[in-house]
């Protein structure tokens, strides 16, 4: 698969996200941009043709849930571009941020960061439902993209690292869901 990481976002203290970037590249051929390269712009020339989006960073809810927000090196990618971005049929998105599955709204229909990439087309995203932590989240994607390598859908390589997570006694393992259809 053609897959496009961003992270290492500068002025987060989220050191693991390059690590997790760098192993990732390690299993696959990978397009990965760190630091400043971690941009809006790079990522909407570059999602359309990707197989699989990998945003390892900082999210941030918010009351209005179209300003829920992923840190990119140029500033806040919100819901509400990410509905705009074109990504490619069948596209795998990856969010290895916190609460990219959760919303602040009350009295609607929540808009999380994950329904956004949803409703952009992506036929699946995996995202969290809580707060995780860096180095474990590095930890239990590395093992996803483990399973994947070895063949699995997401559904089950997903249910495979929050097992091994689990039996590791991390505690972020239930944090990890996958949202949409088949791909």
């Amino acid at each position: 698969p053609k897959i496009l990481a961003l992270g290492d976002v500068p002025g987060l203290d989220l050191p693991a996200t390059r690590l997790e970037i760098e192993g990732l590249a390690q299993m696959f051929s990978c397009q990965s941009l760190l630091g400043a390269q971690a941009t809006r712009s790079a990522l909407e020339r570059l999602a359309p043709s990707s197989d699989i989006l990998h945003l390892a960073t900082h999210a941030s809810l918010d009351q209005q849930p179209d300003r829920a927000h992923l840190a990119l090196a140029d500033g806040a990618y919100t819901a509400r571009q990410v509905f705009s971005t074109p990504l490619k049929a069948g596209a795998l998105v990856v969010l290895s941020a916190c609460d990219t599955a959760n919303s602040r709204a009350q009295d609607r229909a929540p808009t999380t960061l994950a329904n956004a990439f949803l409703a952009a087309g992506a036929s699946q995203v995996v995202a969290t439902l809580a707060p995780v932590e860096d180095e474990a989240t590095r930890r239990f994607f590395l093992s996803f993209y483990q399973q994947l390598q070895a063949g699995l859908a997401p559904a089950q390589a997903l249910q495979h690292a929050k097992e091994e997570r689990r039996a590791d006694r991390d505690r972020n393992w239930a944090a990890f869901v996958l949202l949409g259809g088949c791909p």
